[in-house]
């Protein structure tokens, strides 16, 4: 593919259509080029083909664009090109690139349990707050905020990934690791007091 890495990890924005440009040099005949979503071939309408001279005397080129119109759900999902040749016949995954898409997408709204809205505390009554954020990419964080300010310490995370929660002791501790998580958990203890 032009400009990217094969298998590369590409960043692209939810709702701002992109392009993929997959280039096949030198060969005779002209070849052609296939696209996939996830191993799963994509509609020749998808892609334009332009067929150019090679510098090489007899040779042709083709440059295949795909057009994207990226969704949160195509979070993960990858696009590959592959040369189709009468030469590659007996050798059809051999000339293949891909990319996976990383769609930056905002989460939904915080959702916070816990706490009926109207209910009273008792002055000292304790309770503990959950704050929770769904999807996004790159993955939120959530502060408290009581009175307006900040709270200065950093609660415990609990992520969630396909409904299996795993804990992060700070906002922003990070494995290292690509993880495929759906919901990020905040708790947070409050205790009423007088003047709330």
């Amino acid at each position: 593919m032009v400009g990217v890495s094969d298998g590369a990890v590409m960043e692209v924005q939810a709702g701002e259509s992109f392009q993929l440009e997959c280039l096949v040099t030198d060969a005779r005949p002209p070849p052609t080029v296939a696209w996939y979503r996830e191993a799963i071939i994509l509609s020749k309408d998808l892609h334009q083909e332009t067929v150019e001279r090679s510098m090489l005397p007899g040779r042709w080129s083709v440059r295949s664009r795909l057009f994207v119109h990226p969704k949160a759900e195509d979070d993960g999902q990858q696009y590959s090109c592959r040369a189709l040749h009468p030469a590659l016949a007996r050798y059809p995954t051999t000339l293949v690139a891909s990319v996976t898409l990383a769609v930056l997408h905002p989460p939904g709204a915080p959702v916070i349990s816990g706490y009926a809205s109207g209910e009273v505390l008792v002055e000292g009554e304790q309770r503990t707050l959950i704050c929770q954020v769904d999807g996004g990419r790159p993955r939120p964080w959530v502060t408290w905020y009581r009175h307006g300010r900040p709270l200065n310490h950093a609660p415990a995370i609990h992520l969630l990934r396909g409904g299996d929660p795993f804990t992060a002791s700070s906002p922003t501790a990070d494995s290292g690791e690509e993880t495929e998580w759906r919901v990020v958990r905040v708790k947070q203890g409050v205790t009423a007091a007088r003047e709330e």
